[in-house]
């Protein structure tokens, strides 16, 4: 008995010592899985910007007619977007995070709120809980005044930093070094044809996806610049922290411009009248007209020909998949896979047409 007893002892911490190995490897595949996706997303993103700097480096190349060495332009482009870029981010951030957390603190100390959304949505929808809206709205001002302190805010640097630095690294290299590396990369495979298959692929989506990133990046511009002169003529205040949230949100086709606008709404109705918030609306209204009917179709022109319904499937899908990271990237995603496919028939179709296939009749 004594014998059997200590048989199953062994045993049992054996198979408990199997366990943890199963769960070590376990834990250690989700976190290999994790970074995959997470230097995925950041490779990503480097590429977009690669794409976008190379188009405007190709473009003054041109303007100067190639006076300067080609990677010389390159340098130029590149460090002029860091610089711009950290200038942004260190002047204009910062007031935004002010603006943007005393908005946040001021809606929820009014009554605007509660007679104007609050009420409403629990009228027509008494199942939904309101009060999720109210503490939604307090944790994000509480979590951006904490970004004000020095301790906090050296917290947040120290975090962003290094996914900075990897972006701004790979976006180097990706700018000058991708097209070397990949016709390395495709020595090792045999059939010529296969390789100038990846060439093509690669090209026209690099090509793409630099049209769309700067037709992009023009349309939140203006879309911005004209939504704070706007907001400083209707005397709207925080109208810097708004302006950026309607460039930044014009990253949603069709559907960014509307949901800049109701906070922009709402900062008129707690800090004016009716009359105030209405205007707010209808400048809103107007710059949203000039965009659909004048900017979009000049500057954007066919680039995407995405469907609105299909627009907010993928957005919905990509805020499901990986938050609002995937909700943003969403549609260059959708526009990389979509080139691939038609850069692979058009490829096949142009080899078919140059090399036509002789039949013979029995």
């Amino acid at each position: 008995m004594l014998r059997n007893k200590k048989d199953s002892t062994i045993t049992i911490s054996l198979s408990g010592y199997k366990i943890l190995i199963i769960i070590a490897l376990i834990a250690f595949i989700i976190y290999i899985w994790k970074f995959f996706i997470s230097t995925t997303i950041l490779l990503y993103i480097s590429f977009i910007l690669a794409s976008l700097l190379r188009q405007i480096s190709t473009k003054l190349y041109n303007r100067l007619n190639k006076k300067l060495p080609f990677k010389l332009v390159l340098a130029i482009v590149y460090l002029s977007f860091i610089g711009i870029f950290l200038g942004l981010l260190v002047n204009i951030i910062s007031q935004v995070i002010t603006q943007t957390s005393l908005f946040l603190t001021q809606i929820l100390h009014t009554q605007v709120l509660q007679s104007t959304i609050i009420n409403p949505i629990s009228k027509f929808f008494p199942f939904l809980n309101t009060t999720v809206i109210t503490t939604w709205l307090a944790s994000s001002s509480s979590q951006l005044l904490s970004l004000q302190t020095p301790l906090q805010g050296a917290k947040w640097a120290i975090n962003i930093i290094p996914y900075l630095i990897f972006i701004f690294l790979a976006t180097w290299y990706l700018l000058v070094d991708l097209q070397p590396f990949i016709k390395q990369l495709l020595k090792l495979l045999p059939s010529k044809e296969t390789r100038n298959l990846i060439l093509y692929i690669l090209g026209e989506v690099d090509r793409q996806i630099g049209t769309w990133a700067r037709a992009q990046l023009l349309l939140m511009l203006i879309i911005g610049i004209a939504s704070f002169i706007a907001l400083a003529i209707l005397k709207v205040p925080y109208s810097l922290s708004l302006a950026t949230l309607s460039g930044l949100l014009e990253i949603i086709p069709n559907f960014g411009p509307m949901l800049a606008a109701i906070p922009a709404i709402i900062a008129g109705l707690i800090t004016g009248t009716f009359v105030k918030a209405s205007l707010v609306a209808l400048a809103y209204f107007v710059i949203q007209q000039l965009e659909n009917n004048l900017l979009v179709p000049y500057i954007m022109g066919s680039i995407t020909g995405m469907h609105p319904l299909l627009t907010i499937l993928l957005i919905m899908f990509g805020q499901a998949l990986m938050g609002p990271v995937g909700a943003i990237l969403s549609i260059p995603v959708y526009m990389t896979t979509s080139t691939i496919i038609t850069s692979y028939n058009e490829f096949n179709q142009k080899n078919e047409t140059s090399n036509p296939k002789t039949t013979t009749n029995s």
